[in-house]
Protein backbone atom coordinates (compact mmCIF):
# COMPACT_ATOMS: atom_id res chain seq x y z
CA UNK A 1 0.00 0.00 0.00
CA UNK A 2 0.83 3.67 -0.24
CA UNK A 3 3.17 5.17 2.18
CA UNK A 4 0.87 7.08 4.16
CA UNK A 5 -0.26 3.78 5.68
CA UNK A 6 1.44 4.83 8.80
CA UNK A 7 -0.59 7.79 9.25
CA UNK A 8 -3.71 5.56 9.07
CA UNK A 9 -5.56 4.14 12.03
CA UNK A 10 -6.69 0.88 11.39
CA UNK A 11 -10.71 1.77 13.20
CA UNK A 12 -10.50 4.50 9.98
CA UNK A 13 -10.24 2.15 7.64
CA UNK A 14 -13.13 0.49 5.01
CA UNK A 15 -13.03 -2.32 2.90
CA UNK A 16 -15.24 -2.51 0.24
CA UNK A 17 -15.42 -5.99 -0.12
CA UNK A 18 -17.75 -8.65 -2.44
CA UNK A 19 -19.44 -5.59 -4.52
CA UNK A 20 -20.83 -7.05 -7.55
CA UNK A 21 -23.56 -6.32 -10.31
CA UNK A 22 -25.95 -8.86 -12.06
CA UNK A 23 -25.26 -8.55 -15.43
CA UNK A 24 -28.76 -8.83 -16.51
CA UNK A 25 -29.07 -5.26 -14.87
CA UNK A 26 -25.32 -3.77 -15.63
CA UNK A 27 -25.28 -0.45 -17.66
CA UNK A 28 -28.02 1.07 -14.84
CA UNK A 29 -25.53 2.92 -12.82
CA UNK A 30 -26.19 0.85 -9.69
CA UNK A 31 -22.33 -0.10 -9.24
CA UNK A 32 -21.87 3.67 -8.74
CA UNK A 33 -25.01 4.02 -6.43
CA UNK A 34 -23.74 0.90 -4.52
CA UNK A 35 -20.13 2.33 -4.32
CA UNK A 36 -21.02 5.93 -3.51
CA UNK A 37 -23.55 4.61 -0.81
CA UNK A 38 -20.33 2.91 0.63
CA UNK A 39 -17.95 5.76 0.50
CA UNK A 40 -20.82 8.09 2.26
CA UNK A 41 -21.18 5.22 4.78
CA UNK A 42 -17.33 5.16 5.37
CA UNK A 43 -16.92 9.04 5.27
CA UNK A 44 -19.77 9.29 7.73
CA UNK A 45 -17.82 7.26 10.11
CA UNK A 46 -14.79 9.14 10.11
CA UNK A 47 -12.71 6.73 7.55
CA UNK A 48 -9.87 8.07 6.47
CA UNK A 49 -9.30 5.59 3.88
CA UNK A 50 -11.72 2.78 1.70
CA UNK A 51 -9.54 -0.28 0.17
CA UNK A 52 -10.51 -3.07 -2.00
CA UNK A 53 -8.66 -5.43 -3.90
CA UNK A 54 -10.18 -5.97 -7.55
CA UNK A 55 -8.78 -7.45 -10.92
CA UNK A 56 -7.63 -6.16 -14.25
CA UNK A 57 -10.26 -8.59 -15.31
CA UNK A 58 -13.00 -6.38 -14.37
CA UNK A 59 -12.35 -2.99 -16.20
CA UNK A 60 -16.20 -1.46 -16.29
CA UNK A 61 -15.30 -1.75 -12.70
CA UNK A 62 -11.93 -0.70 -12.29
CA UNK A 63 -12.89 2.64 -14.62
CA UNK A 64 -15.66 3.31 -12.12
CA UNK A 65 -13.64 3.15 -8.90
CA UNK A 66 -10.64 5.36 -11.13
CA UNK A 67 -13.49 8.23 -11.79
CA UNK A 68 -14.49 8.06 -8.08
CA UNK A 69 -10.94 8.96 -6.85
CA UNK A 70 -9.37 5.25 -6.21
CA UNK A 71 -5.90 5.07 -6.71
CA UNK A 72 -3.55 2.30 -7.87
CA UNK A 73 -1.37 0.55 -4.99
CA UNK A 74 0.53 -2.91 -4.63
CA UNK A 75 -1.32 -5.72 -3.85
CA UNK A 76 -0.91 -6.35 0.16
CA UNK A 77 0.41 -9.27 1.76
CA UNK A 78 -2.84 -10.83 2.32
CA UNK A 79 -6.22 -9.44 2.61
CA UNK A 80 -6.58 -11.54 6.10
CA UNK A 81 -9.69 -13.49 4.94
CA UNK A 82 -9.81 -16.29 1.94
CA UNK A 83 -10.31 -15.17 -1.41
CA UNK A 84 -9.60 -16.40 -5.16
CA UNK A 85 -8.26 -13.06 -5.93
CA UNK A 86 -5.70 -12.44 -3.84
CA UNK A 87 -4.38 -15.59 -5.62
CA UNK A 88 -5.12 -14.25 -9.24
CA UNK A 89 -2.13 -12.82 -11.03
CA UNK A 90 -4.22 -10.41 -12.22
CA UNK A 91 -5.42 -8.78 -9.09
CA UNK A 92 -3.94 -5.25 -7.35
CA UNK A 93 -4.84 -3.32 -4.45
CA UNK A 94 -7.28 0.01 -5.02
CA UNK A 95 -7.52 2.94 -2.10
CA UNK A 96 -9.60 5.65 -1.92
CA UNK A 97 -8.05 8.63 0.80
CA UNK A 98 -10.28 11.07 1.85
CA UNK A 99 -8.68 14.37 1.64
CA UNK A 100 -10.77 16.10 4.82
CA UNK A 101 -13.82 16.94 2.71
Amino acid sequence: MSSCDNDIVPSLLVELAKLAVDARVQGHGLGRRFTETALTWARRRGAQKVILLSSTKLQAALRLYERLGFQYGPLPAGPGYQTADALDPTAFWVEYLYSGD
